[in-house]
């Protein structure tokens, strides 16, 4: 594991394990999974996860939901996991 709590080769598991601090009460949480979810887009294999239509469904609607975010940082950091999230996602 690195010092941030990212593996160094993600699964579309930890991904999961994100998803509901997306939708946290507290935006410190909800910024916090946001950082660790573009850490794990960043550093992933690139096919990590094509077989996981599920998860990149949820991860989606995590993304809608954090950019429509009342707190302007959350957003911010939804902003920078885009890219990274769209060239993991299967076409």
């Amino acid at each position: 594991m690195a010092s941030s709590g990212v593996p160094p080769n993600p699964t579309a598991h930890n991904v999961a394990h994100l998803l509901p601090k997306l939708h946290d009460d507290d935006p410190d949480f909800r910024f916090m999974a946001l950082n660790d979810l573009q850490q794990i887009l960043n550093v992933a294999h690139p096919a990590f996860l094509n077989h996981d239509f599920t998860t990149c469904a949820k991860t989606v609607d995590g993304l809608l939901n954090t950019l429509n975010d009342t707190n302007g940082e959350v957003q911010q950091m939804a902003i920078k996991c885009l890219g990274p999230f769209v060239n993991k996602v299967p076409d």
